[in-house]
């Protein structure tokens, strides 16, 4: 029986070393605040970035459209000329003589 104390003594020992360990390596309320207060807020920069970034690329597009349906040079209307109809025409062949009572 005394045996088994003693095991079970040192069982208990390991398993308070083995919690001990668990418990350094969990992380505390004073690390999760010092985290906190050294990420920067995200947010509003991320905001801004997007925003920004919407507006330049608006912009963009819109002055890309208005230059490319202006035209490119002065416009300077262009005559028009009418010229006279073409006319093909075709020579058709004589009509073969039929004899007459038939």
């Amino acid at each position: 029986m005394e045996q088994r104390i003693e095991k079970l003594e040192i069982d208990v020992a390991a398993i308070k070393v083995d919690v001990a360990t668990i418990l350094s390596n969990y992380v505390s309320r004073t690390d999760i605040a010092d985290l906190r207060r050294d990420m920067p807020k995200p947010t509003i920069t991320l905001h801004k970035r997007i925003t920004a970034t919407l507006i330049g690329l608006f912009i963009g597009f819109g002055g890309l459209y208005f230059i490319i349906s202006r035209p490119a040079g002065p416009t300077v209307p262009v005559p028009i000329t009418y010229s006279a109809p073409i006319i093909i025409a075709i020579a058709l062949p004589a009509p073969s003589p039929v004899a007459p009572g038939k």
